[in-house]
């Protein structure tokens, strides 16, 4: 957790977005096994479709994704296989 912490740090400390990216995405890779991965801003929704926004705000609200809802409640990394089960997930 200690490890971790530190990159909850140096993500407090970037100064943009693109430090972000470039630098604190690379450090990730460190403490999770996952095969994909990137950044993703909330403010980047209102760049598309109205439909779209409104989905994604749902579909990433700790209300109605059992994911996000594990990642808030725990702060620890979670794969999907572990909070639902593989249809539910789909249909999410």
């Amino acid at each position: 957790m200690i490890a971790l912490q530190a990159l909850f740090h140096a993500i407090a400390q970037a100064k943009d977005e693109q430090t972000l990216r470039s630098h604190i995405s690379a450090e990730m890779s460190q403490y999770f096994s996952a095969t994909r991965g990137g950044l993703f801003f909330f403010a980047q929704i209102s760049l598309v479709d109205s439909k779209l926004q409104k989905a994604m705000q749902i579909a990433l609200s700790p209300q109605h994704n059992p994911v996000a809802r594990y990642l808030l409640e725990h702060h620890a990394p979670v794969h999907e296989a572990l909070v639902v089960e593989p249809k539910t997930w789909r249909m999410i």
